[in-house]
């Protein structure tokens, strides 16, 4: 075998393929990922994941109007299950079905897609704005008789195990699959941001603060991201240490804590709620899980701060006059002076989840 059909970076097994960035000739995978190769095998990884990235952010509009086409579905199959949604509500994904032959479902009343084009489905008075009357009567009939969450589909946090994944990740070749939000990359060393050894009521702290996030999480229903403000403020009112520096003794006060600031703010939480919160943090503190959700803690207060003065609160249109909270319940934003204080405290339990646990 002549030194030209030898692989060029373990000079043992004959080549079988030519890497198709730099042209080495190799002879298996763990070759190609060698150290000798690791540089330009890294970038082709790279790429691929800034593709797929890049894809499903396009994808993200047309998820958003699937989700608003799933819930008229549902409030019409509730309405009247002889019906079929799609002779009335043409599918989003352009496919044309049965109701391509009937000439009346091509009517600007039925055609919701249509209607919702350039729409921004998180303004529920821009939405309702685009419903007819009988797709509103229906909605305040289902809202009325106690079913509303029929029609939303309760959100499945990221620490929580499920089998029917409606996204699937790309998985690079020898790494595991993570499911949980990315975890900040400049984590300060512990001993940059305390001289000392960390108290003991430390640990019972990070389990308030996770409690915290975990009920806040759930509570807007997965749908956080799109109102940091609004969230963070929440989240801190619920959290008596990002709130008030209050130490616990036991994660069993440092939850009960959580239940009880949640009462103060009208939320009812009760036994069960306990137990499911301490329940989530068990399996948010579980491998990086802890990291990961003090990073999103970290990247959702520095939304908030960015956002604050950006957006104005809207005069009350016909959908918020009409569907008013009967608790009463309605959270003030963040206040901005306070968030660079709260990213400050994010920071030291990072350092210590990192260094300490």
């Amino acid at each position: 075998m002549s030194s030209d059909d030898k692989c060029q970076l373990c000079s043992k097994e004959k080549a079988k393929y030519s890497c198709p960035r730099c042209n080495i000739l190799y002879c298996s995978v763990p070759c190609y990922r060698c150290e000798a190769h690791l540089q330009c095998s890294e970038s082709f990884y790279k790429q691929c994941i800034e593709e797929e990235l890049a894809s499903n952010a396009s994808n993200q509009v047309s998820e958003s109007a699937k989700k608003m086409h799933e819930i008229l579905k549902r409030m019409q199959d509730l309405e009247d299950p002889g019906d079929d949604i799609e002779e009335i509500i043409p599918p989003l994904d352009g496919s044309s079905g049965e109701s391509d032959l009937d000439s009346d479902d091509d009517t600007p009343e039925s055609d919701l897609a249509a209607r919702l084009e350039g729409v921004d489905l998180n303004d529920p008075e821009a939405v309702w704005s685009k419903l007819t009357s009988t797709e509103r009567q229906e909605f305040e009939s289902i809202v009325h008789a106690g079913d509303i969450s029929s029609l939303v589909p309760m959100y499945t946090p990221w620490w929580v195990e499920n089998q029917e994944k409606l996204v699937q990740e790309v998985q690079l070749p020898g790494t595991p699959a993570t499911s949980h939000p990315e975890i900040l990359s400049d984590i300060k060393p512990f001993r940059d941001i305390s001289s000392k050894p960390p108290a003991p009521c430390v640990r019972h702290n990070l389990t308030n603060i996770l409690a915290s996030y975990a009920f806040s999480v759930k509570y807007f229903n997965g749908e956080f991201l799109a109102h940091p403000q609004e969230f963070s403020g929440f989240l801190v009112s619920i959290c008596g240490n990002i709130k008030n520096n209050s130490n616990y003794a036991s994660d069993a006060l440092a939850v009960e804590s959580v239940a009880h600031e949640a009462r103060n703010e009208g939320v009812p939480v009760d036994k069960e709620d306990v137990l499911m919160m301490k329940e989530d943090v068990e399996m948010i503190q579980k491998g990086q899980g802890t990291l990961a959700a003090l990073s999103d803690i970290h990247r959702i207060l520095l939304a908030a701060k960015k956002a604050k003065g950006e957006e104005k609160k809207s005069a009350k249109g016909p959908f918020s006059k009409r569907f008013v909270d009967p608790q009463g319940r309605e959270f003030k934003d963040i206040e901005k002076s306070r968030i660079g204080v709260y990213i400050k405290k994010i920071d030291f339990f990072l350092a210590y989840a990192k260094d300490v646990l």
